[in-house]
């Protein structure tokens, strides 16, 4: 009888250790740092850059100003 009890116990304790570890790596997620960032891609080279970092002219997105620079004259010859 003390056999049965202790497989019980134990099969109480994994459940519980599972339980407790899935709650933690669910909490841990999504309190995690998910700062989501947009991607936009350079009208000049196809390089993709963060949003908040680009230079915007013209609805255009530019990785830096020489790069609109450079777009502007091969636009204009």
């Amino acid at each position: 009888m003390s056999l049965l009890r202790l497989l019980f116990l134990l099969g109480f304790i994994y459940i519980a250790y599972r339980l407790v570890r899935k709650l933690v790596v669910k909490n841990a997620s999504v309190t995690g740092d998910q700062k989501t960032t947009s991607m936009v891609r350079c009208a000049f080279c196809d390089v993709y850059i963060v949003r908040q970092d680009a230079y915007i002219k013209d609805n255009n997105f530019y990785c830096n100003t020489d790069h609109y620079e450079r777009a502007m004259k091969k636009n204009s010859v």
